[in-house]
């Protein structure tokens, strides 16, 4: 079965990051850690959650310009 909780190093190979931008995410508040018995573990969910929160929205495809409203003076 799989681990409930990563080690820092199985998050950071998880994330494709170096131990200091996961404990520099971890300080930040960007990534939950969890505390048991004088180590600090990870769940699985939290990375996925921090992968979304990181994730770029793509720009809007730019197409051909519709029908503009045009207003007249009067």
């Amino acid at each position: 079965s799989p681990k409930l909780l990563l080690s820092y190093e199985e998050a950071c190979w998880s994330l494709s990051v170096c131990e200091r931008t996961l404990r520099n995410m971890v300080a930040r508040g960007q990534l939950v850690a969890v505390k048991i018995g004088g180590r600090t573990l990870f769940d699985p969910a939290d990375l996925r959650a921090a992968i979304e929160a990181h994730r770029t929205q793509p720009e809007p495809a730019k197409g051909p310009a519709g029908p503009k409203s045009v207003t007249r003076p009067q």
